[in-house]
């Protein structure tokens, strides 16, 4: 049975003069009874992207608070179920103020299961597990700079400081054929491995290189407060993370 130990949270403004990412539960309110932990990064550029993305996590969580059954796993036909009802919600704002048509989220999302991690995402705001500091399992950028690294015409390195480095090419929007989300289940979830969600404003400053320092020196301590000190009067964008401990038995 897999649950949560450790949880720590940040949702941060950053560089900006607004935040625009959102995170569920709300910062200083998850408790190891919760299942689901959201992170999303309202779609910079486009309009009202801090309500896009308060409106993806409050509706993904009311979906899954609604309609998850116990000894029912959901897997991708439900999330894509929720993303349904997500959409239908942005619809309603939209015919309200049609000024925020074009309002526009990445996703990441968490939900331990009995036995098993369902991570979901859309977008460039990215999951981690972390075992010992090591990276078990990553998600793939829906971004331009991913699919030029993939096609092999540019570098990693080069992709760090592409000057399209920022365009998505997936989030959650509502549209006629919304973006697809990509979703895996984690089978191979030990005590002790952590997840990581977080906005692309964290990873200005936070590689899995100084994730692997904090989380292998053996110290006990809130990391929540270890990477803010990283990020604090560094980071231009907003970020926001859930970094939580699991436990198995």
């Amino acid at each position: 049975m897999i649950h949560t130990s450790a949880i720590y949270c940040l949702h941060e403004t950053g560089g900006r003069a607004q935040n625009e990412d959102a995170v569920w539960p709300a910062k200083d309110s998850a408790t190891p009874a919760d299942r689901l932990f959201i992170v999303c990064d309202g779609v910079g550029g486009s309009s009202a992207g801090e309500i896009a993305s308060a409106l993806t996590c409050e509706a993904f969580a009311t979906y899954f608070q609604k309609h998850v059954q116990q000894n029912v796993k959901p897997g991708a036909a439900f999330i894509g179920q929720a993303q349904q009802y997500t959409l239908t919600q942005f619809k309603d704002h939209i015919d309200k103020d049609p000024a925020l048509g074009d309002m526009s989220t990445t996703l990441t999302l968490v939900y331990a299961d009995q036995d098993s991690v369902l991570a979901a995402w859309c977008g460039d705001s990215r999951i981690y597990q972390l075992r010992n500091g090591e990276i078990i399992f990553q998600s793939r950028d829906h971004s331009l700079v991913n699919q030029l690294v993939k096609a092999g015409e540019i570098t990693a390195t080069e992709a760090q400081h592409h000057p399209q480095k920022n365009m998505i090419l997936r989030a959650i929007q509502y549209k006629e054929k919304p973006s697809a989300i990509e979703c895996v289940e984690l089978t191979d979830v030990q005590s002790g491995d952590y997840l990581l969600l977080c906005s692309d404003g964290l990873l200005e400053n936070i590689n899995p290189g100084v994730v692997k320092n904090l989380l292998k020196d053996g110290e006990q301590k809130n990391y929540a407060d270890a990477i803010d000190a990283v990020c604090k009067g560094k980071t231009k964008d907003n970020y926001s993370m859930y970094l939580i401990k699991l436990i198995n038995e």
